[in-house]
């Protein structure tokens, strides 16, 4: 089935929310693209729910305005903009088995009986919940409540679906089943997802771009890889992950030094040009051998920790007096290193970059 509503473009422009007297979302700027699968990434306070509520209808916007396609939708209510949700808690009936779960914003809509027959049976298909249409939500496990309340979401076929941590009940295999099969349902039916998380490596498995939020303002917005390999703040690098922020004193925006050590970077993006700096390198990039490594960056060190991950080593390390990490792949011929052993740990240029030290708006 086609979807109804043909628009799935938002864009947010100078939007914000205050409550008394706190912005708790500050000049968010952002254009969602039609069919595109969008996180809203952060903290627990970043203000990423309330923009997520302020796109629904659900919070008033104080401060600029939410456009769908060409028409201004700021002022517009949640029941007028077509969007579906999911949320965390499900919000099943539970006196309603899966089918009439399924059928309510169809019976709301006031679609006729046959017309929302078929519709039901196509979003049961759709989550694969064919067989599970006369039960009711206590029969069902967490993962199959969550395919219950997707499909109610799509039922009617909107435009825009938002989601606020539908995921976070469900265990870890679970979750990452669910990610795919969401994906998976967002490409087929080209729908426009919002999807609201704390979870990064969710938000770096599913989005096509993300937004990564810290206090009520957009911190950086990019695809993926983006993200992880090019953060714009010791506060972004951090929170993707596993990062090694070594201080040093910046010579210009690709160099570097260190207790007479000498850096290079070619990622110079960040913009840090002098004085104090961090230098970014995630664990795996960094290379640990017996002998010097030979790339463009090669320094002493001393393992001081040693955790087996199964399929990856993560070596805790002395450099320079810094405390820094390194993940090796737990390969068949691949040297292991033991707490105590001296070694060199060498990166290359392309996998560093330099950024302002966190107290000056990192």
């Amino acid at each position: 089935m086609n979807q109804t509503n043909a628009s799935g473009r938002i864009a947010l422009t100078g939007v914000g929310k205050i409550y008394g007297a706190q912005k708790v979302v500050r000049d968010v700027n952002v254009t969602i693209e039609e069919g595109e699968f969008f996180s809203l990434l952060g903290p627990s306070g970043s203000g990423k729910t309330t923009t997520l509520m302020m796109i629904a209808g659900f919070a008033e916007t104080d401060e600029g305005h939410i456009r769908l396609g060409d028409q201004d939708i700021s002022a517009v209510p949640p029941k007028e903009r077509g969007f579906g949700m999911v949320f965390q808690n499900y919000a099943l009936f539970p006196h309603m088995s899966v089918a009439d779960n399924v059928a309510f914003p169809l019976k709301v809509r006031k679609l006729s009986a046959a017309e929302r027959r078929e519709r039901v049976q196509w979003a049961l298909e759709t989550v694969k919940l064919t067989d599970f249409a006369d039960r009711s939500p206590k029969q069902l496990s967490g993962g199959q409540q969550q395919r219950v309340a997707l499909a109610r979401a799509i039922v009617y076929q909107p435009r825009v679906i938002l989601m606020d941590e539908p995921l976070g009940a469900l265990d870890k295999n679970l979750r990452f089943h669910m990610q795919t099969e969401i994906k998976d349902i967002q490409r087929r039916l080209g729908m426009t997802v919002i999807y609201v998380t704390h979870d990064q490596e969710e938000a770096m498995n599913m989005s096509d771009r993300i937004a990564i939020m810290r206090d009520g303002q957009i911190a950086q917005l990019g695809t993926p890889a983006e993200v992880y390999q090019h953060p714009d703040s010791a506060f972004v690098g951090k929170f993707l992950g596993e990062a090694n922020l070594l201080p040093v004193t910046a010579t210009s925006a690709t160099a570097a030094l260190r207790d007479g050590a000498t850096f290079a970077c070619r990622d110079a993006g960040s913009g840090v040009t002098s004085e104090p700096a961090l230098l970014f390198v995630r664990p795996e990039k960094l290379r640990l051998a017996a002998t010097p490594t030979g790339l463009e960056n090669d320094v002493a060190g001393r393992v001081t920790r040693v955790s087996y991950l199964g399929s990856v080593i993560r070596y805790g390390l002395d450099v320079l007096g810094q405390e820094m990490t390194a993940d090796a792949q737990n390969l068949t011929g691949t040297p292991a290193f033991a707490e105590g052993d001296s070694l060199r740990v060498g990166w290359a240029a392309q996998d560093c970059r330099l950024l302002a030290p966190e107290g000056d708006g990192a």
